[in-house]
């Protein structure tokens, strides 16, 4: 009977090794698939981050912005020599400020998204340091089952 028992100890031991070794299995393939998708997004994320054009955005609206100033400049100037109408003096001035408002503002929502991709970018650069860091197991290691 002891015998009998030892056996079916043993048959049990056994099969459950062989049932942890086949979900860790299971596992590790879970984890290396996982890896392959956060390879994959990251490189999606990168690439959008890499189109960032707000240089160019920024160059456009400061360019609008002198022109706007300039023009806000040759108004006073004509108002001085010329002594327009003071009503289309403010009419015309309000335009100019509007408008200068309005782009000033896209301009501070431009630099706010760089600066936000920045970081991002930074982030994404310690996520590739780290994906890069990881080591690939190659045979499944089971000693520490034993």
């Amino acid at each position: 009977i002891l015998d009998a028992i030892q056996e079916s100890y043993i048959f049990e031991m056994a099969y459950d090794r062989k049932e942890i070794k086949k979900r860790v299995e299971g596992l590790i393939n879970q984890i290396i698939e996982n890896y392959f998708d956060l390879k994959r997004d990251y490189k999606k994320i990168k690439d959008v981050i890499s189109k960032d054009n707000s240089e160019e955005k920024l160059k456009l609206l400061n360019k609008k912005i002198d022109t706007i100033k300039e023009k806000m400049a040759n108004l006073i100037e004509l108002n001085i020599s010329t002594n327009i109408d003071q009503d289309v003096f403010n009419t015309k001035n309000q335009e100019l400020n509007d408008e200068l408002k309005e782009l000033e503002n896209s301009k501070n929502e431009i630099q706010n998204s760089k600066a936000y991709m920045q970081k991002e970018e930074k982030r994404l650069k310690e996520i590739e340091k780290e994906l890069n860091k990881s080591t690939t197991i190659y045979k499944f290691d089971d000693e520490i089952f034993k």
